[in-house]
Parts: C-alpha cells; sequence; structure tokens
C-alpha cells in the first residue's frame, strides 16, 4: 500500500473541544511518516510541475503563452516534548522556472509552512506560531489589471504572520478561543510595494455543542492595518456574527456564518479613495456524499478584502465541487467557480501596456499627465511609486469565472502523478482586464 501522507495541520487544530480539559497535545500516529529521528517524527517530500499558461500576461488581446517548470521540497517534522507540550515544524518551498517569460520567475512558499509551539497550562492550551507563505500570481485577484505587461502580473509577495492563540473547554460541549497575530508583509522584488505593510489582528470565539449533530456560536474579529510608503490608505475593520455547522445526516453536513463587518480607512494615503464599508458578509457551505464513488459541495459567499488602489474589495462568490472516484486510485475532480467584485473606488492602477507613451504634466501651467496607449487616451493619471499609473475610477467592477479538471494516479508505493486544466475567464468595465487563459499542469510527487 502507499505510504499515507502527513496531515499537515495549524495551529490547535488537533486540539478539539469534544473531551474536557486540561488539553493535550494529540500523539502522531508513526504511520503518518517515514522516518523517526530519535524522539522526532519526519517525512519529507519533492515534486516536479510542469505548467503551460495560453495569457501567462493576461493580455486582453493576443495570447502572451508561458511553459514553466517549479520543482519544489517539503518536510514535516514532529516533536512530543512532554505530555503537555509538542513541537511542530513545516516547510515547503518552490521556484517556479518560466521558460518563455523570464520576468516571471518566482520563489514559492506553501502557506502551511510554519512552525508551532503548544502547551497546556492548566485547562488552557497555548500555541506560539510563526507562519509564511508567498503569492505569485495575480489572476485571483480582481484588483490586478493585466495588459500584456509582465510587470502587471508579476506579484511576488511574501506574508510573515506571528503569533499567540489559547483554547479553553471548560465543559465537554463547549469551547472558547481566542487569538493574537503580527503579520508583515513585503514584495520580493519592486512590483507592488505599495502594499508593503504591517496588520495587528485579534479574535475570539465560543462553540456551543448542542446536540451531536449542531453545533452553534460566535466569533468576532478586529484589525488595524497599516502600510509603510503612504499610498495606500490604513484602515481598521471588526466583525461580530454567529455560526452553524449542522451534520444532517450521514452523508451530509452544512455550515453557515453570518457577521455584520465594518472597515474605517484613515483617508491617509494617495488613492483618493474616502469610502468605508459596513455591511453583511459570510459563507455558506453545504457537502453531500451520494455514495463510495461521488461526493460533491457547493459553497457561496460575501467577503471584503483589502484593493490596490482602493480601500476594498467586495466580493460575491459561489463555487461547486465534485469528486467522482472512477476506481481506488483514480480520481476524478471537477469545479467551477464564480466571483463578482466591486472595488470602492479611487485610482484603478495598471501597468501601461506595450507601445504606450507618458507625457508627465505641468501643475505650474495646469496641464494634466497624459498616456497614450494603443487602446485609448488617458488624461489625468498619476505615476505610483511602483512605477504603475492610477487612472480616477469610481469602483472597478469585474467577474471571473473558473472551470477546472483534474485528476491523480499513484505510479508506485512513493510516486505519485496527477494532471489538471483549468480555464479562466475574467470581464471588467475598465479598458483593461479582460482575459482568458486555459492552464494544464502535469505534476510528479515523491514521498521519500
Amino acid at each position: 500500500m502507499p505510504a499515507e501522507q502527513p496531515v499537515t495541520t495549524r495551529a490547535g487544530e488537533e486540539f478539539m473541544a469534544n473531551e474536557r480539559m486540561p488539553y493535550r497535545p494529540a500523539g502522531f500516529d508513526p504511520g503518518n511518516y517515514n522516518l523517526r529521528l530519535g524522539p522526532v517524527l519526519a517525512s519529507f517530500g519533492s515534486s516536479l510541475s510542469v505548467a503551460y499558461n495560453s495569457n501567462a500576461l493576461q493580455s486582453t488581446g493576443a495570447n502572451t503563452d508561458d511553459l514553466s517548470l517549479t520543482p519544489s521540497l517539503s518536510a514535516n517534522l514532529r516533536w512530543q516534548m512532554t505530555e503537555a507540550a509538542r513541537f511542530a515544524l513545516n516547510l515547503g518551498v518552490g521556484y517556479r522556472f518560466s521558460l518563455w517569460q523570464d520576468d516571471l520567475n518566482a520563489l514559492s512558499i506553501s502557506p502551511n509552512t510554519s512552525i508551532d509551539y503548544a502547551f497546556s497550562a492548566g485547562e488552557v492550551l497555548f500555541t506560539v506560531f510563526d507562519r509564511i507563505s508567498s503569492a505569485s500570481s495575480s489572476s485571483q485577484r480582481a484588483d490586478i489589471v493585466g495588459t500584456g505587461n509582465s510587470s502587471a502580473v508579476r506579484f511576488n509577495r511574501l506574508n510573515n504572520s506571528s503569533g499567540l492563540s489559547a483554547n479553553w473547554a471548560p465543559y465537554t460541549d463547549l469551547s472558547v478561543s481566542g487569538d493574537y497575530t503580527y503579520s508583515i508583509e513585503r514584495g520580493l522584488d519592486d512590483s507592488y510595494g505599495s502594499l508593503d505593510g504591517q496588520s495587528q489582528a485579534v479574535s475570539a470565539a465560543v462553540f456551543h455543542r448542542l446536540t451531536p449533530t449542531f453545533t452553534v456560536g460566535i466569533s468576532s474579529s478586529a484589525a488595524l492595518n497599516d502600510y509603510s510608503n503612504g499610498f495606500q490608505n490604513s484602515s481598521t475593520s471588526y466583525g461580530l456574527g454567529p455560526t452553524a455547522s449542522w451534520q444532517a445526516t450521514d452523508f451530509i453536513n452544512v455550515s453557515a456564518s453570518v457577521r455584520y463587518t465594518a472597515i474605517s480607512s484613515d483617508n491617509n494615503g494617495q488613492t483618493q479613495d474616502t469610502s468605508d464599508f459596513g455591511g453583511v458578509t459570510g459563507n455558506l457551505s453545504v457537502g453531500h456524499r451520494i455514495n463510495r464513488y461521488l461526493t460533491h459541495s457547493v459553497t457561496a459567499g460575501r467577503g471584503v478584502n483589502g484593493a490596490l488602489g482602493s480601500n476594498y474589495s467586495d466580493s460575491l462568490n459561489a463555487a461547486y465541487q465534485l469528486t467522482w472516484n472512477l476506481t481506488d486510485f483514480i480520481p476524478l475532480h471537477f469545479g467551477v467557480s464564480y466571483d463578482h467584485s466591486q472595488q470602492s473606488g479611487g485610482l484603478q492602477i495598471f501597468a501601461a501596456p506595450p507601445d504606450s507613451i507618458f507625457v508627465p504634466g505641468d501643475p505650474a501651467a495646469g496641464t494634466p499627465s497624459v498616456l497614450l496607449t494603443p487602446s485609448g487616451v488617458f488624461t489625468g493619471v498619476v505615476l505610483t511609486p511602483d512605477g504603475f499609473f492610477g487612472f480616477p475610477s469610481l469602483g472597478q467592477t469585474s467577474t471571473s469565472y473558473n472551470f477546472s479538471l483534474s485528476t491523480g494516479y499513484q505510479l508506485t508505493e512513493n510516486l505519485n502523478s496527477s494532471l489538471g486544466w483549468s480555464y479562466n475567464i475574467r470581464e471588467t468595465d475598465f479598458v483593461f482586464g479582460d482575459f482568458k487563459s486555459h492552464t494544464v499542469t502535469l505534476t510528479l510527487s515523491y514521498q521519500f
């Protein structure tokens, strides 16, 4: 049988409220790991992905395709230091080599890269954590506008989040949790330095299991978001609302959360956006296991995120996922998703398309700056600290559709393969930003 992959966890994930306190770090099954280094359980892996993208530069006109290679390495280590303390280290790093678009080479750090130290003090479990992740693709961000220029889609970002979480279960069916996180985000190159900054966030939640199949709760959060170079507006945000999960049958589960979210801008930047947000956000998820071969799920929600050149982006999204196990070794995954986003206003940021000419204005003479592009003339544009252009906007609206299909096969005990295809469509009401792209990815993964 193939070796079981290690289960990567976040801070406190393996400590549930279904047992009375005190919390104790759960033991780790040696079967999930392929090496024992004294008291440390370890797992190591590697992979190589080959991807073809039909429109890597997100051009509205001619497609700009790319072929890339991404080798990566991963490591997972667990050390049960005492009965009430454990140390966990997860690492995942890779590098994308773009063969046809040299400017798109990028370092990638897996979102689950983290260091966790968990220990119990009395009836409270504490977890000290540090988590690192990177973003190297702009295709999932509605506020990043592609113009066929590599600088527009080169989105090499690094985020480091450190903090402390606490979990307490005073009764069998009641749990209380809270955490504090300090995050720093920086660019790995000069692109999008306007988004460099730091944030502080606190959150708290209480959950009560009313019946064996029905749990309710309430969660809250607050955050301070500050930018380093003064281009984006700093902000303060708050959120509060109920959550619920229901195991309707042995095969159907439902979860939902609703909260009132408020974002207040400090208006201390240069984006010319003075908008604040106040409204209802939330998510709904329904999963259904039809039989041993078929499972599917539906999700929908509304969320608010920061946006380049604007104070926020208001997003409505929905997705459907279907998994069909053709055999015990060959799964087939199908997905379709929809996202409709509205930026709050301010400046629409974009890179000058190829063959554009910029004519600086003369403030003393009252002459505005002009950008001449193959798609039209922009008057009154401003130059951002990143070398992009900002055009006054009431708020760009964009709609994205994504279709995906993937499968995989266990070639040997340690070697696994996967093949995936996705088709992405984005439509906007701005001159630039519309694009379509196909991506095909073949990955070989080896577990040492």
